[in-house]
């Protein structure tokens, strides 16, 4: 049985690592694509310690996934410096978040472990695809409902609701 255990665990954590590995490449990428400069690598490096430390790795992964089938499939973005992730280095090189110039980031309102006090986090889209947003996030398996008349996704840590503006 013990061998069993051992063989599960060490894929586990080559699960992990393959998880980390990508969000740190992808992250790089976005870095790169956004122009950003050194000090920004510097500051997503520690960002992303701290978010595999509590364990979000792979609810980033799984976000970035839902925004960007949502811009894949009906060319929209989140709406750009509104959300609970608007001040985050990562968020914005993964594309989850958006900021019209990366240099004009500010210093984070809150940690990440007060943001996750909050419970629910939230992300602005345009009102006009609202609907076919929310259609497509169900067709997609996303763990969605509604609380209080606002959609939620539901990831393993992080709970998404989704906002909508007038654009």
């Amino acid at each position: 049985m013990g061998t069993i255990n051992q063989h599960m665990y060490q894929q586990e954590l080559l699960v992990r690592k393959n998880a980390i590995e990508a969000i740190e490449a992808l992250t790089k990428f976005g870095l790169k694509r956004l122009n950003a400069n050194e000090m920004f690598y510097t500051y997503a490096k520690m960002e992303l310690k701290y978010i595999d430390e509590l364990g979000l790795v792979n609810d980033l992964l799984e976000i970035k996934r839902f925004v960007d089938g949502v811009r894949l499939r009906f060319n929209v973005n989140v709406i750009e410096s509104q959300g609970d992730f608007r001040s985050s280095c990562v968020w914005v090189a993964l594309g989850i978040s958006r900021i019209r110039d990366i240099n004009a980031l500010t210093i984070p309102e809150k940690t990440w472990g007060e943001l996750l006090e909050q419970k629910v986090l939230s992300m602005y889209y345009p009102k006009d695809v609202m609907d076919e947003i929310l259609e497509w996030a169900k067709h997609e398996e996303f763990d969605f409902s509604v609380h209080l008349g606002q959609p939620i996704i539901k990831f393993s840590n992080i709970f998404v609701l989704i906002k909508c503006t007038d654009m």
